[in-house]
Parts: structure tokens; sequence; C-alpha cells
């Protein structure tokens, strides 16, 4: 049956069968099969978006930047709203040192709300490279401003501080590289892949584009990984250290669903949209989790679960704000949810704000110390509020696996540590040592 006499169910299980088989493929290093697969998909379907944003991931991958952008661009030129896309186009052309190309396509990501941290530091390199500083300080300042918590956050920080100490505002390709071992050495894998980057663009070497690459397979952007890796071969195509670490970027890009993102996650309806989203989460592909949960409530789906899902996918991406106002949302209509409740206390923690989270944990106020006196350096009075986020965090990756698992056991209530005892504080301080006895004098 030909493309146009088949039924549009009929073609899109023609689509599904034949990406899934080119992804195997491609997921067990057969790049060759899996291009003959997508080039016969997209000879047989010229229009559909899914396929062309596939081909461009498998372009990437094998380092042909050119015509991964090509067909990744095609791709959004079909269905501009395939933010995967988008952000893979823009990736691509700044890996090829395409910074002017790239720089509508970040500055459009910036409208969605997962994307913001990726788009930022985007923008902050590519003004940077086409000589625009105070438009790259501009996106600095703003990623410090939303994100200053995350590892984007910190090291839009850090730039700052050593782009204003450089001589004429420029740090060297070695001065990005001992940042980038700095924070890699302490797993900061996202901090560590921004300098990392800055450092292939100012002094290429395929060391430094080798590290990119494990600085991003630290983060799981596995997409960004492999253009890293495919980067130092080109730089020297006997890299040992890159021929044994790109294959597993190619591998993981199936596995974990990063890169080759599917475009039809709004339809796919095989399971309900809690349990998608909750499996997204546990991926910890936030990215997915946003849209799938997003797609669910522009389509007018009401349940209190998929919103609070994004609540927390956006929580750990770093989107305070936007977290909050789901939250907030579902508060608004059942204001006694304890889960609710307990993410807001998550937010208060992230706005540094912990006497404002501490009702929304459970926890009472924070006692104050005696008239004169104050707490010893030592002590930390919030001390259950961080056990309070930890046990947190652990009971709803516990709550997620129990969605498609319900014999799994509820998680332990959470148990704070001894509140402190302002009279301990008394207690700890020696008294006032008594006046010796004046002695009268004889007569």
């Amino acid at each position: 049956m030909t493309a146009t006499a088949a039924t549009p169910k009929e073609q899109a299980r023609s689509v599904d069968v034949g990406v899934r088989a080119a992804l195997e493929a491609r997921k067990g290093g057969q790049f060759k099969r899996a291009f003959d697969l997508l080039a016969a998909l997209v000879a047989q379907f010229p229009k559909n978006a899914r396929i062309r944003h596939e081909l461009g991931v498998l372009y990437a991958v094998h380092g042909q930047f050119d015509l991964a952008s090509a067909q990744l661009g095609e791709a959004l030129r079909l269905d501009p709203n395939l933010v995967a896309a988008r952000r893979g186009v823009a990736e691509v052309l700044r890996a090829s040192n395409r910074c002017g190309e790239a720089l509508p396509h970040y500055a459009a990501l910036l409208r969605q709300s997962t994307q913001r941290p990726v788009a930022l530091r985007g923008l902050a390199l590519c003004r940077e490279a086409t000589g625009d500083t105070v438009g790259s300080r501009a996106a600095l300042a703003q990623l410090t401003r939303d994100h200053g918590d995350t590892d984007a956050g910190r090291w839009a920080k850090s730039y700052l501080r050593l782009v204003d100490a450089a001589p004429k505002g420029r740090i060297s390709a070695a001065t990005a590289e001992r940042e980038g071992l700095l924070h890699f050495r302490a797993k900061r894998y996202a901090e560590a892949g921004a300098w990392f980057e800055l450092a292939c663009r100012r002094g290429p070497s395929a060391d430094r584009c080798y590290r990119l690459g494990v600085a991003r397979l630290g983060e799981r952007d596995f997409l960004a990984a492999a253009i890293a890796f495919r980067q130092a071969l080109q730089l020297d195509a006997k890299h040992l250290p890159t021929l044994s670490a790109w294959p597993t970027a190619a591998r993981k890009l199936r596995q974990e669903a990063r890169g080759g993102l599917r475009a039809d996650f709004a339809d796919s309806g095989r399971a309900p949209a809690a349990l998608r989203v909750a499996a997204a989460l546990r991926d910890d592909n936030l990215l997915l989790a946003e849209q799938i949960a997003s797609a669910a409530i522009a389509g007018g789906h009401k349940g209190r679960v998929v919103r609070l899902l994004r609540a927390e996918g956006r929580l750990r991406s770093g989107q305070i704000t936007a977290a909050e106002k789901d939250v907030r949302e579902v508060l608004r209509v059942a204001p006694g949810l304890v889960v609710a409740r307990h993410c807001l206390a998550a937010i208060y923690v992230r706005k540094h704000q912990p006497a404002l989270a501490r009702p929304f944990a459970g926890l009472p106020a924070l006692p104050t110390p005696p008239a004169g006196l104050s707490w010893p350096a030592t002590a930390n009075p919030d001390a259950d509020l961080a056990g309070f986020v930890r046990w947190r965090h652990a009971a709803i990756d516990h709550m997620l696996r129990r969605m498609s698992d319900p014999g799994l056991k509820p998680y332990p209530a959470f148990v704070p540590p001894t509140p402190l005892n302002p009279e301990s504080i008394r207690a700890a301080v020696p008294p006032a040592p008594l006046a010796a006895p004046r002695r009268r004098r004889g007569r």
C-alpha cells in the first residue's frame, strides 16, 4: 500500500515501526542500516517532522553537522513546536561555530520554561563569540538571577567573575580548562561542561573536546556528548580515549530517551498521562516530563497528579517560579493536600526562605534563644528542615516507582530529629564567677 492510499492511522503505524527499527539499529551501532531506514522513510513521508528529527540526530551523532542542522531545521519547519528539534539545531550550529545562526533558536527556546538555562547559556556563549559582549553579560546576569542555585547559574556567576578579572575581558582556553577540571572533580558536570566548551572554542584540541564529552555524559545529555566526541575525532582521528567513549554516548541516546526524543509524545495514548510523566521523571528526563504534562494540561486534563508531577520536574530543573505556580494552583483547589504542601516547602527551601518552609513541612517554628544569647556556631537550627528535604526527595522517587508497581510498600514517614532546646544554651553558658567576699578592715 502506498503512502497516498494509506489512512492516517496506517501511515502513523508505518512511521512508528520504521523509526523504531532505525533507532534499534542506531542503538546497536549499525549506522548505515539506521540511515538507510530513515532515508527510505523520508522518501515515503517527506513531511513527517519526527523522521526528519531522528535523521538529524543520526547525522549529529556521526559528526556530519551540516547535514544534521539541515534535517533538524526541516523538522522544525514542519513542526515549529518541536522543542527537541529546536534545541538540537541550536546546539549543532553552535558546535559547528555557526553561532550567528544559532542565536535565533536560543532566543526562541527562552519561551520554553524547561529550556531557559540551556537557552541563556547558549545566548551568552554565542553572543560573546559574535562580539556582542554586552549581550553576553546580560544573558549571564539573567541566568544568575533566575537559576543561581543550579549548575548553570553557578557557572554564570564564576564566568562573570573571570570575565571581569581577565585582561580585556577575554578568558584563555587554559584558564577555562582549569576551571572545568575543578568543577569536574567536584562532580558538577553541567558547570564543568560549560567551561570545557569554552576551552574547546578558544583552543580546540582532542583532549579538551573529549573532556567536554565526558562532562556531557555526566549531565546525561547524550546528544551533546556524542557531538563533542565527534569533534574530538575530527581533530585527532586516533584519539584513544574518545574512540573508547563516544560509542557509549551513541548507545545512551536511545536507551535514555535523550537526543532522539520522540516528536509524537502528545499523541501517545497507550498509558495515562500521569504514568508517562512519572516514567520520564524516573528516567531523569525532565524535558520529556514537562512536555507530556504540558500537552495533557493544555488538552484539558484536570487531574492534580499531572500538575504536581510537572511541578516536581520543574523544581528539579531549577524552574522555581514555574513550579510554585503549579503547586499553588493545586493548593487553591485542595489546600490540605499534603504532597502539594510538602512540595511548596521544598520550593521555599530552594528560595532560601526556611521560616516560610517550616509550616508546609509540618515542622514547628524555630525556638528563640534566651534573651542576650544566640545559637552556638556548631548548631544548625534548620537541621530538621534539611533532613525533611532529603526525605521528601527519596519519598517522591519511591512514589514514582509505586505508580508503575503498586505492590511496593509505602515510604516510611518522616521522623524529624530532636529540636534544639533554648535552655540548653543557657546551661552551656558557664555561670559568672562569684565575687570574693570583701574583707572587713580591723578596727
